[in-house]
Formats: structure tokens, C-alpha cells, sequence
């Protein structure tokens, strides 16, 4: 465990995460949901606000003093070099929860001295729950199966699929990546799905040249980062800490070790076309 996250605080966030996924599932199976339009056009719906606010409530009063920025607060700003932070997306996947689609997930991710080192993934529709906290495994576990044991989750790198996900790259790099470095493009997924990917052997990391706020990476960047992977966030050609006011980094690397050695000299991201397909 770790020094802000033992037994009793691990069952208290698991617990919250049940009743929040248990809340969204029924709401999305009754279809009793309102959507509105949030300034910048994309759609919110009451259930995500209502996840939200449920999830600053309990996280701020088990963990008093650590700043809570959801991605539907209305207030983003947090103290400049905060030793923690929570960043939580209440849905990830919106759209798809709207249109009863594919897959839509809580994610919960926690931030010291600037760097992703706990985060939780659970989608609500089959309980599955993918966390790691400080310095320890990546575990999954069932939250509709409560007594079952949590799961080490392993990766095998070498048996990791040749392929990357690029997402927002252009195509003649996307060519001069792969030539270089010996890896070939992978299908198009969520951004999610791509960051965590290798854990479901479906690709070997992610290259992503795309405006990506902490509510969305964190969690994945915590989890990956335990298995033992090299995550870059970077902004305006720096990596950032994630505790400096800021609130997203411009482009994503998440890639074993050894392969990021290879790839990294040949991605050019500090010139990345912002409006690239």
C-alpha cells in the first residue's frame, strides 16, 4: 500500500466506485438521463454531474486538503504546486453513454509533486476495475464480484502485437515512425483504449498529438507507468508536471521502455501540425 492509500482507504474506493458505476448503469439501462450542451458544444448529461459531484463529496472527505478537479467542476483552478491532486473524469465516453454504444468509464487518477501515481479505470457496465496505487502491481478485480480476489495483471512485451496507435499524426510521419522503427500503425481506438491497449495485448503504446487534459490521462498514465512503461506528457515541446496550473499537455507517449529508446528520436513533436488528420 502506500502512505495515503492503505486497506481501509483501497475498500473505501472501491466502495464509492461501486455505488458511482451502479448509479450510471441503471440511469443508462432506464434510459433516464437529460443532455445538455456544455460552451464548448459537446454534450454532458445530469448523470454525469450528478457522478461528479458524488465523487468530489466522498473523495473530499476522506481525503481532506487534496484538491478535487473533475472535468465537470466549475472551477478548474487548484493551488500551484499541490503535493496532491485528484483528476477525475466522472464518464469517460460521454457519446457513448448518450447513444448506448460501446463503452463509457470512471476514471480516477491521482497526482504527487506533479506525477501520475495511483489511478483507477472502471467500466460500469461490467464492473471491471483496472487500479494501481504507488509503487505496487496493476490489479483487476470485478466489482459485482466482491469475493473475488484482486488480479496481477502482466505484460509480456515481447509478445505485445507490432503495431503503435498514432493519433493526430501525419501520415508521412506516421510512414517515417514505422520505417524507422520498425513498428506499423495500429487500427483506430478511443483514447482510453489506447493508452492502456498493451494491457489488453491489443497494441504496443501510443503516440497521440492531440490537446489531452489530466482528467483523462492520469489514471492511464498511473497505471502504465507501474507496469513498467515510459510515459511522456508534453507540452509546448516540455514535459510537464501535472501540478504546475496547468490543466492538459498537447502530446502523449506511452511505450515500453526499450521500444520508446527507438521510436522517441525519430517523433519530431515539437512541430507536430496541430490540425493533422
Amino acid at each position: 500500500m502506500s502512505d495515503i492509500i492503505n486497506a481501509k482507504e483501497l475498500r473505501y474506493l472501491k466502495e464509492i466506485l461501486r455505488e458511482c458505476a451502479e448509479y450510471q448503469r441503471k440511469r443508462n439501462s432506464d434510459n433516464n438521463f437529460k443532455v445538455f450542451e456544455k460552451d464548448d458544444g459537446s454534450p454532458v448529461t445530469d448523470v454525469d454531474l450528478w457522478s461528479n459531484e458524488f465523487l468530489n463529496e466522498k473523495l473530499s472527505a476522506k481525503f481532506p486538503g487534496i484538491p478535487y478537479i473533475g472535468e465537470e467542476n466549475e472551477d478548474h483552478s487548484y493551488p500551484l504546486n499541490s503535493e496532491y491532486i485528484w483528476f477525475v473524469d466522472p464518464i469517460d465516453g460521454t457519446k457513448h453513454f448518450i447513444e448506448k454504444r460501446g463503452q463509457f468509464f470512471i476514471l480516477i487518477g491521482l497526482v504527487r509533486n506533479g506525477k501520475p501515481i495511483a489511478g483507477f479505470y472502471l467500466e460500469p457496465k461490467s464492473g471491471t476495475l483496472v487500479y494501481t496505487l504507488p509503487n505496487t502491481d496493476v490489479l483487476t478485480i470485478s466489482l459485482w464480484k466482491p469475493n473475488e480476489a484482486d488480479k496481477k495483471m502482466n505484460i509480456n512485451v515481447e509478445t505485445l502485437p507490432n503495431h503503435l496507435t498514432m493519433k493526430r499524426i501525419p501520415a508521412e510521419l506516421r510512414n517515417q515512425i514505422a520505417s524507422k522503427s520498425g513498428f506499423e500503425r495500429s487500427r483506430y481506438m478511443d483514447d482510453v483504449h489506447a493508452a492502456l491497449a498493451p494491457l489488453f495485448n491489443r497494441s504496443s503504446g501510443l503516440l497521440m498529438n492531440r490537446k489531452t487534459h489530466f482528467w483523462d490521462i492520469c489514471a492511464p498514465a498511473a497505471i502504465m507507468n507501474n507496469m513498467g512503461f515510459d510515459i511522456q506528457l508534453v507540452k509546448d515541446g516540455h514535459n510537464i508536471l501535472m501540478n504546475k496550473g496547468n490543466l492538459f499537455c498537447d502530446f502523449v507517449s506511452v511505450l515500453p521502455k526499450e521500444s520508446a529508446k527507438n521510436v522517441l528520436p525519430h517523433v519530431p513533436y515539437l512541430n507536430y501540425p496541430k490540425d493533422a488528420d
